[in-house]
């Protein structure tokens, strides 16, 4: 036994979260690399002194994380793995289901990063890209219902990718994977006639990104949006996972693996709206009502724990109860990717405007008179405190624009920002003062187009502030 195993067999993993951090630190310590193998499952287990259970409950969480893949069969065991923006995309589009959110809460947020893709990858998409594209394009000509919704969402994330902007790319991808997960069936879908519509026009619109040209690109991209806006007002799609709602069948789920089981139990939470402190069963219970193999069960409780979906209690009066999801996960995944790629600040300002833009937007339709009153407090706040009174207009847009993907998304790009930034900012507090002066007149005369210049203008002289108090 080599001495690395002498040493991890004096410190027994014990549980899963223990072998997760062993084998998170020997994946570090020893500067293993993507592709590159952890060890087979018997030699890990021997290891760290633990049972396949205990084995297959901490190798689902790694995989969740992007961390390692399993691999079966004749040279299979534990790899690390490539940690990919696709994973990146996964991870974050479970938290959002995990939180139950809505078509609703993404539609907007969607369409203006997918705007801001095409624009930022017109005539600048690198060969491999074109290749890919044109590839995806001819596919859609024999593609099914399905296939189609998921290659016409890959070509928009080709559009991301190509961009140059790597804090766009990462959010990007990971709301496409959100979105992946809603949809209508294809016989009962009011819009299926036009399906063919909007692939024409993506195709074109491609095309004219390809070729650098443009107002076409912009000209293809409105029709497409208004042709999405349209289907959108006659139905909310429902979630299917991963728009293969077959999977989901009563049948399959009683000998499915782990995740579809975590997948039917996280939706049994939001379908009954069950809150934090609910009591869900104690783990005999809920192997009945499942109908599923306590092997099975223990390692789904592991992925819903990962998100701090459920806690499992032990004693007499415990068993598994609902919990709150857990954001820092999701925010440290995304960050994470976000810097390995080497974002920059440069990559988060373009998205921060972009976002604070729609948010201005949403929240003047929705209630103009609370946006007039954010701008003047923030005009008779900027002359004491212009960082302070920047951060507290965003955060009132970003609150009263009521879309909780939004949200999250400006979260994320604010953390981002902060990690990056070299020391405080200052601003010139006749500016701000002068510009949100300006932005509550304008809007108090209904001249939105005014008030967003005078807002583009503000935001380049306070930066990225909704976390400054």
């Amino acid at each position: 036994m080599s001495s690395a195993a002498v040493i991890a067999r004096q410190a027994p993993a014990r549980s899963a979260k223990k072998l997760i951090e062993q084998i998170q630190g020997h994946i570090e310590d020893a500067g293993l690399e993507a592709g590159q193998l952890i060890g087979t499952q018997n030699e890990l287990c021997e290891r760290y002194q633990v049972s396949q259970t205990v084995f297959f409950q901490a190798t689902r969480i790694l995989m969740d994380r992007g961390m390692a893949e399993l691999r079966q069969g004749s040279g299979g065991g534990l790899f690390v793995s490539d940690r990919s923006l696709a994973q990146c995309g996964q991870r974050v589009a479970k938290y959002f289901e995990c939180i139950g959110i809505r078509f609703s809460d993404c539609e907007e947020v969607n369409r203006m990063l997918q705007e801001l893709c095409m624009r930022l990858a017109t005539g600048r998409l690198p060969l491999a890209a074109v290749d890919r594209i044109r590839a995806m394009e001819e596919a859609l000509e024999t593609a099914d219902y399905y296939q189609r919704y998921y290659l016409l969402s890959r070509i928009s994330q080709e559009f991301a990718e190509g961009s140059g902007n790597i804090v766009l790319a990462v959010l990007y991808r990971c709301i496409t994977d959100v979105l992946l997960d809603f949809g209508v069936d294809e016989e009962n879908d009011s819009f299926a006639a036009p399906q063919a519509m909007v692939v024409d026009l993506t195709v074109a619109m491609a095309e004219a990104v390809i070729a650098g040209r443009h107002e076409e690109a912009a000209s293809f991209y409105a029709r497409v949006r208004d042709a999405l806006i349209d289907k959108n007002r006659i139905e909310e799609p429902c979630r299917i996972e991963g728009v293969r709602k077959h999977l989901m069948r009563d049948d399959i789920v009683r000998r499915a693996l782990p995740d579809r089981l975590a997948a039917l139990i996280l939706r049994d939470i939001i379908d009954n709206g069950w809150t934090d402190g609910h009591h869900l069963g104690r783990e005999d219970e809920l192997l009945a009502q499942y109908n599923v193999s306590r092997a099975t069960f223990r390692q789904a409780m592991a992925l819903l724990q990962e998100y701090s979906i459920v806690e499992t209690r032990r004693g007499p009066a415990g068993g598994i109860l609902v919990r709150t999801p857990d954001f820092s996960l999701i925010q440290e995944t995304a960050l994470d990717m976000m810097v390995r790629r080497g974002a920059s600040e440069r990559d988060a300002w373009v998205v921060w405007e972009a976002m604070m833009m729609l948010a201005l937007d949403r929240a003047w339709r929705l209630s103009p008179s609370s946006v007039i009153a954010a701008c003047a407090t923030a005009a008779a706040r900027s002359t004491d405190d212009p960082l302070g009174a920047a951060a507290a207009l965003t955060r009132s847009l970003v609150d009263l624009a009521d879309l909780r993907m939004l949200e999250i998304f400006v979260r994320l790009v604010a953390e981002f920002s902060l990690r990056l930034s070299s020391g405080p900012r200052t601003a010139d507090p006749a500016q701000t003062a002068r510009l949100t002066g300006e932005m509550e007149h304008s809007l108090a005369c209904d001249d939105l187009g005014r008030a967003r210049a005078a807002f583009r203008d503000y935001l380049s002289i306070t930066g990225i502030t909704l976390r400054r108090d």
